[in-house]
Parts: structure tokens; C-alpha cells; sequence
């Protein structure tokens, strides 16, 4: 908002006036000075800061290979939009398949023994309940009857054991599956490729599956990292709207919001990390952009306020001019919070004074 005042030019005689000194044996030249003034107004004023950082993605993810062997393909280029789940790239498949033909034949072995295993226990099965009827009738020899009973018992641990080894004859399967999966590779997330680091032909070892193939950023929102200083933070809120201008589109204006605030101080530059956010769906904003954060810190309603150039310092002390009859009084204030074209006066001037705001 400008500030409105009533505007006057007066010629003044300024006058250099000590205390108590002896009167000059010569004429003093009094000499007239050309001044602007105008009376106070009572308006709202903004107090802000402006806050400097780099654009930086939201979410950002390195897409590696689960699994071992030679790159078969890459299947997007730099810039190139994807989405979550999309296959962009390939691994060779082909130890992955012999592995899972292995574990298929696994299982159809451990299934055989599961069936021999289980006819094995019906023939020991009925043998021991035979040796059970003639025991009841001692009709058998100690000796034999033991012997049906531990082949019996032996016949109940082997199903278990082929069981077993049919159970793990699937896990193998399913991992095998997975495997074969896993040389198609995928994207986390959804956004645009920012970087390729392998190429076809190149050979990812086991030891070496974190090595990336590609990096993903979703800049569909972006944040803005901003550094402020400790007298500033307490000013700053969560949610708190700013103001984010970029030279590279110098005539736009982009609305961010505080979306999260460091708790903890930097320990070199004593300043936190504000971070905000701005949304960003033509992706118009790039990652490493420079960028300015104008943030709103305290606003005064209905105060006094008078221009800038008012108002001068000597030492810790600010002072201005008011006119009375003609003449330039000195007048100490007191201010309270300024932006780019005025300042608020908390004391020492009165709604009515003529202010000199040219020419002081």
C-alpha cells in the first residue's frame, strides 16, 4: 500500500544554535533551505523478509537391479516422463530361468518321494496294526512286534521329512518366479528420468546391486530449502503462505507454502532450514533452480506511519524533523517495524506534526 499524505514545500530559515555561547561579533548568515513535508498517516504496514535457496524435488529415487546379469535393455531416456510400476529396463533372464526350470524340477522329485513316502507308511501302517491284534493275544514274539512298531513310526517321520522338502521344493518355485521378475526393472515412483548411470550391455554383479541404473524425480511438487536466522524463526509458521520468485521466469510470482521447519540449528551458519513446498504440475520448475522466498513477518493495522527518508540516526538515537512556525524542530522517535517505503513511528510524533520528508 503507498502511503497518502498531504505534501507542502516550505522555505525554511534553519539556524545552527549552541547553548550558552557568547553572541558572534559578526552578522550571522541566515541562510533559507527548501524542504518537502507532510503529515503522518495512519495505515497498515508489513514487516518482511526475503529469503534465498534452490529447488530441489520432492521425492527423488535410484532405481537398481534386484538381481544380478548382464543389462538386456534401457528403455527411457533423460527427461523421460514414467510412471510407478512402468518397466524401464531389462535385465537377462536367462540364469534367472534356469533356476526356476531347477526348482520346478525339484518339486516334481520331492512330489514323488511324498507319494512313495505316503505308500510306504499305509504298508507299515497295516503291518503294525496285524502285530497290535496278535499282541493282544500273545501271539507274537516281543522281538517282532517292536520291529512293526519302529517301522511304523520311522514311516510317519519320513512323510514328514518329504513334506518338508515338498514345501521347500515351492518356496524354491516362488522365489525362482521372483527372480525371474526381478530382471524387469521397475520405478518406485512416478515422475521424470533425471539421470541414466548404466547402459545396455553393462554387467551389474551381486556384490554390486546397489549400484543405480537410472534416477527418478517427482517434481510434481517441488520444495524450496531456505536458510533463516535465529532472530527470524520465531516469526516463521508451519502452513504460513510465501511468495517464491525464480530468475528464470523473473516477471511470475509462485505461491509456496512452509511445510516444515528444522528444529535444530545449523551448527556452522546458526541458521534453520526452512523448507517449503510449491506445486508444480506443468513442471516448470527445475531441480537446482535459484530461487527467492518472500515471507510475511508481523503486519501492524492502523499505525503511524511516515516515509523512509524521514528519518536519519545519530548513534543508536533516530531522529526527524517537524516544522513549527516556520521553523525546523528536532524531534527523537521511537520506530517500530518499516518495509521499502515507510516506517512506523511508535513515539515522539504526533498525528498532526508536518513532517520534512525531503530535504532533511
Amino acid at each position: 500500500m503507498r502511503l497518502k499524505m498531504t505534501k507542502g514545500i516550505l522555505c525554511l530559515l534553519i539556524l545552527s544554535i549552541t547553548g550558552c555561547v557568547k553572541p558572534p561579533e559578526k552578522e550571522t548568515k541566515v541562510e533559507a533551505v527548501c524542504v518537502t513535508t507532510a503529515k503522518p498517516a495512519v495505515s497498515s504496514i508489513i514487516l518482511t523478509t526475503t529469503l534465498q535457496g534452490t529447488i530441489l524435488p520432492v521425492r527423488e529415487a535410484k532405481i537398481s537391479a534386484k538381481t544380478g546379469g548382464r543389462i538386456l535393455g534401457i528403455f527411457v531416456q533423460e527427461n523421460s516422463p514414467v510412471h510407478q510400476g512402468d518397466v524401464v529396463a531389462k535385465i537377462d533372464p536367462t540364469d534367472a530361468q534356469i533356476r526356476l526350470s531347477q526348482a520346478e524340477a525339484g518339486l516334481v522329485a520331492a512330489k514323488a518321494g511324498l507319494k512313495q513316502a505316503e505308500t510306504s507308511l499305509d504298508l507299515f501302517k497295516m503291518e503294525f496294526e496285524r502285530a497290535e491284534r496278535l499282541n493282544a493275544s500273545n501271539s507274537i514274539a516281543q522281538s517282532a512286534f517292536d520291529k512293526a512298531n519302529t517301522g511304523y513310526k520311522m514311516a510317519c517321520v519320513q512323510l514328514e521329512l518329504t513334506k518338508a522338502q515338498v514345501n521347500l521344493a515351492e518356496a524354491n518355485i516362488t522365489s525362482a518366479r521372483q527372480g525371474l521378475e526381478d530382471t524387469n526393472i521397475t520405478t518406485p515412483i512416478s515422475g521424470i528420468i533425471a539421470s541414466k548411470c548404466l547402459n545396455k550391455g553393462e554387467v551389474i554383479s551381486q556384490m554390486n546391486l546397489s549400484t543405480p541404473i537410472l534416477t527418478v524425480m517427482d517434481i510434481s511438487t517441488v520444495k524450496l530449502e531456505v536458510p533463516a536466522s535465529e532472530d527470524l524463526i520465531t516469526k516463521i509458521k508451519r502452513n504460513q503462505e510465501a511468495d517464491v520468485f525464480l530468475d528464470a521466469y523473473p516477471k511470475k510470482a509462485w505461491a509456496g507454502i512452509i511445510h516444515d521447519i528444522s528444529p535444530t540449528v545449523n551448527p556452522q551458519s546458526r541458521t534453520f532450514k526452512v523448507t517449503i513446498y510449491l506445486e508444480n504440475p506443468a513442471n516448470l520448475l527445475k531441480p537446482g533452480m535459484f530461487a527467492q522466498a518472500k515471507l510475511e513477518l508481523e503486519k501492524h493495522e492502523q499505525v503511524i506511519c511516515i516515509p523512509q527518508g524521514a528519518v536519519f540516526n545519530r548513534g543508536l538515537d533516530n531522529y526527524l524533523y517537524v516544522i513549527e512556525k516556520n521553523h525546523a524542530r528536532l524531534k527523537q522517535v521511537k520506530l517500530g517495524i518499516a518495509d521499502l517505503e515507510k516506517v512506523e513511528i511508535t513515539e515522539g510524533l504526533n498525528i498532526n506534526d508536518k513532517v520534512v520528508i525531503r530535504g532533511v
